[in-house]
């Protein structure tokens, strides 16, 4: 499989012609914009959110990859609805907890 047959396939998988794709590629730079939000401890996040047709492709992304995915009960970090404080309290009531750190 060549570059442009890659190319190819993944324009169509995403439903967006091979030109959309390379645009977007070509431009990913200018395709974000900066946008602030509290955090609850205080101070700030920065977030740096995609527009246009990479938002798009972005959203088709996580329709067809990522949303179909079931994921198991022991992960947490980055899952929606899961976090440090859900996978403490998979742990509570334990004598001990081994964390391996990589």
């Amino acid at each position: 499989m060549t570059d442009g047959n890659a190319l190819n396939e993944i324009a169509g998988f995403l439903d967006v012609t091979p030109k959309v794709l390379r645009n977007v590629l070509s431009r990913l730079d200018f395709l974000y914009r900066e946008r602030e939000i509290p955090k609850g401890s205080g101070g700030k996040r920065t977030l740096m959110v995609p527009y246009g047709a990479l938002r798009e492709i972005q959203n088709r992304i996580h329709e067809r990859i990522f949303q179909p995915l079931r994921l198991p009960r022991y992960l947490h970090g980055g899952v929606r609805g899961r976090s440090n404080k859900t996978n403490a309290r998979e742990h509570v009531g334990n004598q001990m907890v081994i964390v391996a750190v990589v």
